[in-house]
C-alpha cells in the first residue's frame, strides 16, 4: 500500500508482531489485571510466573519509567497456557 503521496509506507508492511504493547495494551490482550502483571514478575510474590515474558525498559531511567512487551512473546506466552490447558483437558 502507499500513503497520500504514492510511496510505499514502511508502518503498513511492519510486523504486527514485532510491536511493543504498552501494559494497558496486555492486560487486555491477556484479560487480566496489572497486579496480576506485577505480580507474574516478581519471584517474591505466590503468584509468580517464571515463563511469563519480561518486559523492556523503554526509558532512559534505571529504575523507573515506560515499559512495554514484545508482541510476539505475549502471544507465545499466551500460546503455551493453551497449550498447556488443552493438554490438562484431554485435548489435541
Amino acid at each position: 500500500m502507499t500513503n497520500d503521496k504514492g510511496r510505499v509506507s514502511p508502518a503498513l508492511h511492519a510486523d504486527p508482531k514485532g510491536a511493543v504493547l504498552r501494559i494497558g495494551r496486555v492486560t487486555e490482550r491477556l484479560g487480566i489485571s496489572r497486579s496480576t502483571i506485577y505480580d507474574w514478575m516478581n519471584p517474591a510474590s505466590p503468584r509468580y510466573d517464571k515463563d511469563f515474558p519480561l518486559p523492556l525498559r523503554l526509558s532512559v531511567c534505571a529504575d523507573r519509567g515506560a515499559i512495554g512487551w514484545i508482541e510476539s512473546d505475549i502471544c507465545a506466552f499466551i500460546d503455551s497456557r493453551v497449550t498447556v490447558s488443552f493438554r490438562k483437558e484431554g485435548l489435541k
